[in-house]
């Protein structure tokens, strides 16, 4: 196994993925920016496979699979106008500080209205 400063640099000379949070957001909503952009924020697709007894794959408003991009962007009771998939992904790759407080109220208000967050 190579020594820890080696896998310290290689990590270090990997390009990101995403921007950081914006510094002006609060603690809470930076980790709920990351948790959405790396998928793990609660939404019931990923509720179901963790616990299929508790939470419905489907969302219990139109019976689609409930992914993050459906509750968060796609849902269009919800989200007027719903996001296509590339905006959703330029939104998550936005370092804009309006953009990732958008990102984090449209995630947070369809896990809410899904049930993904109690």
């Amino acid at each position: 196994m190579p020594p820890y400063s080696e896998i310290l640099s290689y990590y270090k000379a990997t390009p990101i993925k995403f921007p950081h949070a914006h510094p002006k957001l609060q603690r809470q909503d930076q980790t709920a920016l990351r948790s959405i952009q790396t998928n793990t924020f609660p939404h019931l697709s990923r509720l179901h496979k963790l616990y299929p007894t508790q939470y419905p794959k489907l969302c219990p408003k139109c019976n689609q699979v409930a992914t993050l991009y459906h509750t968060a962007a796609g849902w269009h009771k919800i989200h007027k106008p719903p996001l296509t998939e590339e905006q959703w992904s330029e939104a998550l790759s936005s370092a804009d500080y309006d953009e990732q407080c958008r990102t984090i109220a449209r995630a947070a208000t369809g896990a809410l209205e899904t049930g993904a967050l109690d």
